[in-house]
């Protein structure tokens, strides 16, 4: 039996700006299972550093993205984040009072 990778990255959102900012430190594996929590009162915009969308993530609002097969093709799972991705963070409209945390599993 084997335990999941964990890692956590915390931002207070009194810091954000309309800059992408460092969200934790890199994420050393491929992540699997993904919760992205916004316990402020302005929403937010993270960054994978990749072409796709940001993720917008309301004022106390929350995302889980879970793991994936690909279904009938036989290729293996699906990853929400490539090993060593940086998250980065920015404010969608103002600076805020609360955190922005997200715990990755991997």
């Amino acid at each position: 039996m084997s335990k999941y990778n964990r890692w956590k990255g915390v931002f207070d959102s009194a810091s954000l700006t309309g800059s992408f900012q460092n969200l934790g430190t890199v994420i050393d594996f491929p992540v699997l299972k993904v919760a992205i929590m916004n316990a402020s009162d302005v929403a937010c915009l993270i960054t994978d550093g990749s072409s796709e969308d940001d993720f917008e993530i309301p004022a106390n609002g929350t995302v889980n993205i879970g793991e994936g097969e690909i279904s009938g093709t036989g290729t293996g799972t699906k990853f929400v984040f490539d090993k060593s991705t940086q998250l980065q963070v920015k404010q969608k409209t103002a600076a805020g009072t609360g955190n922005i945390i997200v715990m990755a599993f991997g």
